[in-house]
């Protein structure tokens, strides 16, 4: 079987997102025996015009030989995924469209951002009409399913995985040990919902690292710069990382809008031990439903309830919640999620034009 992956991302690009198709590829590669090609946007040529970057990913796809029995497009990415959609269907392919994330967050939506409202109104018809072009729709949970999986033509639930070498044994976890310990792992962007995070950990003595790299690194300095419990680590490696999950007591992903549909960093930290604490969105609490908290989204009072109840829970309960989400996390491996994506393929391969 020929597949074509396409994607915006891809590894050594660092965001969960390249991190998941570079998992995805690497165990298609194991496990089967496809010929598999991706390509990003990272593959072509860019324009620049003044400081703005124009990828020239489209006439490459226009003018490549198109001989693949499945077209793979990985979204949400305007105008990136409706081209694809497009230029495939336009030439007859078997089209599956993974449905990653919403492209445009709703947050814009509001009277201060109108013409911001507007172009999301309009993207999300175009989208929604294309989407219909589609043989297939992935979703990576039925929650966020719920309200997207109207404009399908077929969905299909593909959750994303773990690698296994997050379920590390030699845990420098403390159970006893005050004050507890929060760690959020991630790009420092605005939907990730950090600016509430510090404010309400401002208020406690817990420890609150803060790992990765973006664009609110400066301005979280400057809030946090007044609590020495809360601290930006900036960019860790993978090694770095693996200790951060083995050694924290929770793992927090506080994201704000629809951008954020899963959540891989809380199902590494919960592989590492980690007892997960996440925001009301569809998608993002289905992992923390099980074993751990879930507070409503951007609501001040809510998470500082839940800081409120970590900061006296037993140790004994602790202990029991970190080897629950540990347990729990083990239910998402990168070889389940490929052998589904793999019975999608062959599915679809056999069905009748």
């Amino acid at each position: 079987m020929r597949i074509l992956q396409l994607i915006t991302e891809k590894p050594p690009v660092k965001t969960g997102f390249a991190r998941s198709i570079g998992e995805i590829v690497h165990n298609f590669l194991i496990n089967f025996n496809h010929d598999l090609q991706v390509i990003s946007t990272q593959d072509a040529p860019t324009l620049r015009i003044n400081k703005i970057k124009f990828s020239l990913i489209v006439p490459k796809l226009l003018f490549m030989k198109k001989n693949y029995d499945i077209v793979h497009i990985y979204g949400n990415s305007p105008f990136f995924s409706e081209m694809c959609i497009l230029i495939f269907k336009l030439f007859r392919k078997k089209v599956i469209y993974t449905y990653h994330c919403d492209a445009i967050s709703s947050s814009i939506n509001n009277s201060k951002n109108y013409m911001g409202g507007l172009f999301e109104k309009i993207y999300n018809k175009l989208h929604s009409y294309l989407l219909k072009l589609c043989d297939i729709t992935t979703f990576t949970s039925a929650d966020y399913a719920k309200t997207r999986k109207a404009h399908a033509k077929r969905y299909f639930i593909t959750p994303l995985g773990v690698n296994k070498k997050f379920f590390t044994n030699q845990s420098i976890r403390d159970f006893s040990k005050q004050p507890r310990s929060i760690l959020f792992v991630g790009q420092l962007q605005h939907y990730k919902g950090l600016h509430l995070l510090v404010k309400v950990a401002k208020q406690f003595d817990m420890i609150v690292n803060i790992a990765g790299k973006g664009v609110l690194y400066s301005e979280l300095k400057r809030l946090s710069k007044d609590s020495p419990h809360v601290k930006l680590l900036g960019f860790v490696p993978d090694k770095k990382l693996l200790e951060l999950y083995a050694s924290h007591h929770f793992i927090i992903l506080p994201s704000i809008t629809a951008s954020e549909a899963f959540g891989l960093v809380t199902l590494e930290g919960m592989a590492g031990g980690c007892v997960p604490i996440t925001s009301d969105l569809a998608g993002v609490s289905n992992l923390s439903r099980e074993t751990g908290y879930i507070f409503k989204t951007g609501d001040f009072d809510s998470l500082t309830k839940i800081f409120t109840e970590i900061g006296s829970i037993t140790d004994k309960e602790l202990e029991k919640r970190s080897r629950a989400s540990k347990e729990f996390s083990k239910e998402f491996t990168w070889e389940k999620c490929v052998k589904r994506l793999n019975a999608m393929y062959n599915w679809l391969l056999h069905q009748v034009k």
